[in-house]
């Protein structure tokens, strides 16, 4: 029976990365959009789990490792690399 809770616990596990990684791609999308509107900025750039394809992975979870099951990426924060010809236009983008 225990299983069975912890199956589903990893399934609502793997459901709520899959969100979060679409969230955060939103979320990196529109603070980009509007970051890109401030006059001295060139580039911005999207890197890091946010940016790459969501793939799956071994658990870090001791309950999880035991099923030897994969399961997908837990994405944290995004990361945005912002370049600038003008230091003036910090201010406006922090």
């Amino acid at each position: 029976m225990q299983e069975d809770s912890i199956e589903k616990e990893f399934e609502e596990d793997n459901r709520r990365n899959i969100k979060k990684h679409k969230d955060f791609r939103i979320a990196a999308e529109y603070v980009a959009d509007l970051i890109k509107k401030i006059p001295g900025v060139v580039k911005i750039v999207l890197f890091g789990s946010v940016a790459s394809l969501l793939e799956k992975e071994y658990s870090r979870f001791r309950k999880y490792k035991r099923f030897g099951k994969e399961m997908y990426h837990e994405c944290k924060d995004v990361d945005l690399a912002v370049w600038v010809n003008d230091f003036y236009c910090l201010n406006q983008i922090l």
